[in-house]
């Protein structure tokens, strides 16, 4: 949670990073399932990060630009909302009292533009 506290974007970018080579696997066989069945429906449901980084991937393949990728990241700010204070106090039960970064943990919680606009040139780099 310190770091999400001192750089927020630079350690999104880092956990994305990771989440793509560790998830590279598991995402290549999910896009192979979808191309596979191509009149199948799929469900994407919950998560932000590697959810999201999934989502991000499959809509560049798909050609969206990078704005709506952004906005669609952007949106789990606004499902969370309505739980964000019993989202807290569960993580505050789970996690040492001690723990005195709790601005880290809110950014750790979010979903901003400026994450994903970062992210996407990380991926295209």
């Amino acid at each position: 949670m310190k770091e999400f506290g001192e750089n927020e974007l630079e350690t999104f970018v880092t956990l994305y990073h990771e989440i793509l080579e560790i998830g590279g696997p598991a995402f290549e066989m999910v896009l192979r399932h979808m191309l596979e069945r191509p009149d199948e429906p799929c469900l994407i449901h919950s998560g932000k990060d590697r959810t999201g980084i999934f989502t991000a991937i499959l809509l560049m393949l798909l050609g969206v630009n990078d704005e709506e990728i952004t906005k669609e990241y952007a949106l789990t700010a606004v499902g969370l909302e309505p739980y964000l204070s019993l989202l807290i106090e569960r993580f505050k039960q789970q996690v040492p009292a001690d723990v005195d970064n709790w601005e880290g943990a809110m950014k750790m919680a979010s979903s901003r533009p400026a994450t994903m606009v970062a992210t996407l040139k990380m991926v295209r780099e």
